[in-house]
């Protein structure tokens, strides 16, 4: 059985991105030492993003963790100007639990960039699958969590099927709870990491799967970090009116929305569009 719970979030990673951005699994598996994977990006340059595609087998207990991921800086495209960017995780993650015995699962996923743009908004959803036998089984959020949160910074941002969530064969899509944080959001500002962090319990001899996307971004045109567009940004972006003389990473020249190295009449048309 499958619980859908996505988001719109529309965004499509930069064509020619600034290099590998960085990514972290961290894995354990009920109380044993946790498990650190550190796989190579490969650029897909269909999507425009690093791709990282790999399995790990828990010693003890032989439960696998399947992953396909995608991470980039991102942008939202609207016609043809850009209304956001941001730092961007999604992709797939399964759990196998072949054991006789119910397990417990925690498993972050960090994304680190340092062309990351400093994001106060953001969109956010999540796709639940459970596999199981015909004794049936579960997958429960651990006491005092959630399920799956996004993180910023290594810190729990929004947070989804909190304790005592649980999921059953029987629960049925209308019957549970879901989640979406459509785009945009208000979110705290990024300084070092986007991650996603899945903790709960996975009955004997059944799977689960999770699809999730995350991206904390900065609303374009928002140059005063108030999470709207209004006058203060107006008078910032006319201030800053001309050639860039850094242009190396987003924060370097912010008022430079469409990221031509100077500050004109095309940013000026993207904040009066973001207006509000």
């Amino acid at each position: 059985m499958l619980l859908h719970a996505m988001a719109a979030v529309t965004l499509v990673c930069l064509a020619d991105p600034p290099g590998d951005p960085g990514l972290t699994i961290t894995w354990q598996t009920n109380d044993a030492e946790p498990v650190t994977l550190e796989p190579a990006g490969i650029f897909n340059p269909d999507q425009g993003w690093w791709s990282y595609v790999g399995f790990a087998v828990h010693p003890g207990t032989g439960v696998t963790l399947n992953y396909n991921l995608n991470a980039g800086v991102a942008v939202e495209e609207v016609q043809q100007f850009a209304t956001s960017a941001g730092t961007l995780v999604t992709g797939n993650v399964t759990i196998e639990n072949p054991s006789l015995q119910t397990v417990d699962q925690r498993v972050t996923i960090t994304v680190f960039s340092t062309e990351m743009p400093a994001g106060t908004v953001a969109g956010a959803g999540v796709a639940i699958g459970l596999t199981t036998g015909q004794d049936g089984g579960s997958i429960k959020a651990l006491p005092g969590g959630a399920l799956w949160t996004g993180l910023v910074d290594g810190v729990g941002a929004f947070a989804a099927f909190p304790f005592p969530f649980i999921m059953e064969p029987n629960c049925g899509i209308i019957g549970c709870p879901n989640f979406a944080l459509p785009f945009p959001e208000p979110a705290p500002p990024v300084t070092t990491s986007v991650g996603i962090q899945l903790e709960f319990e996975l009955t004997q001899q059944d799977q689960a799967s999770f699809s999730s996307v995350f991206v904390v971004a900065t609303l374009l045109g928002d140059l005063d970090g108030d999470r709207s567009v209004g006058i203060e940004d107006f008078h910032a972006l006319l201030d800053a009116w001309g050639s860039c003389t850094d242009c190396g990473t987003p924060q370097a020249c912010p008022a430079d929305l469409d990221g031509d190295c100077s500050v004109g009449i095309l940013d000026l048309l993207i904040l009066l569009g973001n207006w509000g």
